[in-house]
């Protein structure tokens, strides 16, 4: 079993407004969420102490640049990372 690992899907890709997150967390975290531009600049930061299990977060993307961007998942030393596109 993979005790703490945080899985996420992210959609959808391209994103037009916002980017919607589905995670689940085995176990009730702290949980850093970063968009950060292909150049390492992160343009958005949530901080926020989640829950055991599924829930969803939607993030507007309104006011960033259409390019690629990475979201970086951090929480107990573990950075996971997924690339998605965002387009008007």
């Amino acid at each position: 079993m993979w005790q703490g690992i945080i899985h996420y899907v992210l959609y959808p890709n391209p994103v037009h407004n916002l980017l919607k997150i589905q995670k689940y967390l085995q176990h009730e975290e702290i949980v850093q969420v970063q968009i950060v531009d292909m150049q390492g600049q992160s343009v958005q930061k949530n901080i926020r102490n989640m829950p055991a299990g599924i829930f969803l977060q939607a993030l507007s993307l309104q006011s960033n640049a259409e390019r690629i961007y990475q979201i970086r998942s951090i929480r107990s030393g573990e950075t996971n990372t997924a690339r998605f596109i965002f387009r008007r």
